[in-house]
């Protein structure tokens, strides 16, 4: 409103599975929210209005394969890839995907960046452009290149020797 403040709650209806047991992130143009729900081991790429803070009606599915739960998403800075991570269930096996933002189908091209005897937690975007991953029990992992395809965005398993478990700090990105 003309005070720069509208107190009126936007509520926008999303009729899915939501366990409200994930995480949800915005892109950096605020066009679209990611939800991936650990519980229902299900995801969602929804477009977002944020000038009216309302959902719109396009979304996408993302999917997933038996007993592996979705953790952790980020997106390059300029928004042309989202990195995700997900965990087989009791297995210590976690996977570390690319998408592919600027696809009409965007489900369609998740790329296998890493998978192995890892367990994927938070992934946080640095002011410096490069893009954080907890790994459980070995370290930070680090991708240098997020805004460049899988093959090219440069990932490095134990970046740094930190002990972070499944987290990392949270702070605003503008």
């Amino acid at each position: 409103d003309a005070n720069g403040l509208n107190t009126t709650a936007v509520v926008s209806l999303f009729n899915s599975l939501i366990s409200g047991f994930g995480k949800m992130r915005f892109s950096p143009d605020g066009n679209k929210l990611v939800y991936v729900d650990f519980y229902f081991q299900n995801g969602y790429c929804i477009g977002f209005d944020k000038y009216t803070g309302m959902l719109l009606n396009n979304y996408e599915v993302l999917t997933f394969g038996t007993n592996e739960l979705p953790y952790g998403i980020e997106f390059s800075s300029i928004g042309n890839y989202m990195y995700l991570s997900t965990n087989f269930f009791d297995t210590g096996i976690g996977n570390l995907y690319q998408y592919n933002m600027n696809s009409a189908t965007i489900g369609t091209t998740r790329t296998l960046i890493i998978q192995g005897a890892i367990s994927f937690g938070e992934i946080q975007r640095a002011n410096n452009g490069k893009i954080y991953i907890a790994n459980r029990d070995v370290g930070i992992d680090v991708i240098n290149y997020p805004n460049l395809p899988a093959n090219a965005c440069g990932y490095v398993q134990k970046a740094y020797a930190l002990h972070s478990l499944m987290g990392l700090p949270s702070f605003y990105q503008y």
